[in-house]
């Protein structure tokens, strides 16, 4: 006799019997028939039984569980998903209470008649917490692993926007921009304070500064669209890092619109944009420091003084452009172009027309070099004043901030 033989005969004897209700001698019995029957151990026998009595009870089980009826059906469940998706996804125990409360009676008098049954809403009202959190258990962990797994806006605007090295950067046309900010916080980026969004040219080494509001992406596209205008030569592309102010979906919108090329750089390599590293040195914090500037007056002092450092840099201070750098044994050996001012490289390039070319000239000599650098000079001393008077003063800063933030507001309308 064959292992499957004996396994059906002890299966039929166990359900002939009813062996799971019988007693403790009866069951004795019934072993000693079959370990006579099919020759098995009595040991082996009694195992086996167990085995085959666990399966019939999940069997059993499982035959209750299917055949139970549900008292909250799929037309409940559906309900459910609507409130709980209407009241934009609360926990169990305030869906309940907007059930079982006027919140219900509300939102129906706003559905079509006959939406949901009578019998539903009964039904609605009774459900408790528990009930609610098993029916949308499978609906919740959906919802939670959508929000896990999408795609964010910024990984998707990163998707889309070109990454740029430095040697890819084109240094050949006028025209293509590297940006960022400089913030001027003292070391404390809490609360509002002034920033400054700085341009420089990749050709030319033109230099713009723009004070503006911290964290603003509105602000930064009023900046950029202020510098285009006043920009003697046309743009042709924007070079950020990855900060969110600089980096966002209203200037991709903006350079699409204007058929301006906009890149990026990689995260955390600041090489990438090295020209407006630099210059955020030498033409910022080396001018005003580090100081923490946050009030309407120090503002404008600002918008004046970033003017100047403008004009001297770009019309009268010389810059030097690197061709090479080649490493020779233990040092690099570095080559460089002849000094000249971007003024003066701007004129001799062949990609600016007569007309751009004349309205440099024009504005270069309305300029006395002496009178820009007393004025840098002026709002220099009169920064530091305004900042050191601020500290010593007891007045409240928050009125300082109302102030800044409703000029800034009425200056960009």
């Amino acid at each position: 006799m064959d292992m499957k033989t004996t396994t059906q005969i002890v299966e039929k004897t166990i359900k002939k019997t009813n062996y799971r209700n019988l007693s403790r001698s009866e069951k004795g019995k019934i072993l000693k028939e079959l370990t006579d029957t099919t020759g098995l151990a009595y040991h082996y026998l009694t195992d086996k039984i167990k085995k085959l009595q666990f399966q019939s009870k999940a069997e059993l089980i499982l035959s209750k569980h299917r055949t139970k009826n549900q008292k909250y059906g799929i037309e409940v469940v559906f309900a459910l998903k609507h409130f709980w998706k209407v009241l934009k996804y609360p926990c169990s125990q305030i869906l309940e209470s907007f059930l079982k409360g006027e919140g219900l009676n509300d939102a129906l008098k706003h559905l079509a008649v006959g939406t949901y049954s009578s019998d539903t809403i009964a039904k609605l009202r009774t459900s408790c917490a528990k009930t609610i959190d098993t029916r949308l258990k499978d609906t919740k962990e959906k919802r939670r692993l959508a929000l896990k797994y999408q795609v964010k806006q910024e990984e998707e605007l990163k998707k889309q926007v070109r990454v740029k090295l430095s040697w890819e950067l084109n240094r050949l046309i006028p025209g293509f921009f590297q940006f960022d900010l400089v913030e001027h916080c003292g070391g404390n980026v809490f609360g509002p304070f002034i920033q400054t969004l700085a341009f420089v040219d990749s050709y030319s080494g033109w230099w713009a500064g723009i004070p503006l509001m911290r964290g603003a992406k509105e602000q930064v596209l009023a900046a950029i669209k202020e510098f285009k205008k006043g920009l003697p030569f046309k743009l042709l592309g924007l070079h950020p890092d990855n900060g969110r102010p600089v980096l966002n979906w209203l200037i991709k919108k903006f350079t699409d619109t204007n058929n301006i090329e906009y890149t990026m750089a990689r995260p955390y390599e600041k090489n990438d944009s090295h020209l407006i590293e630099c210059k955020n040195f030498t033409n910022v914090r080396k001018i005003i420091g580090y100081s923490r500037h946050d009030t309407l007056r120090e503002f404008k002092i600002m918008l004046e003084l970033f003017q100047a450092v403008a004009d001297l840099k770009n019309y009268f201070t010389p810059s030097i452009k690197q061709t090479s750098k080649i490493r020779i044994g233990g040092h690099i050996e570095r080559k460089y172009k002849d000094i000249k001012t971007p003024y003066q490289r701007l004129m001799e390039s062949e990609h600016l027309t007569l007309e751009q070319k004349q309205e440099l000239t024009k504005r270069k000599n309305n300029l006395n070099i002496f009178e820009v650098s007393e004025k840098i000079d002026q709002c220099i001393n009169l920064l530091f004043k305004t900042t050191h008077k601020k500290y010593l003063e007891t007045e409240n800063k928050d009125i300082f901030v109302e102030q800044f933030s409703s000029y800034f507001l009425t200056t960009q309308r």
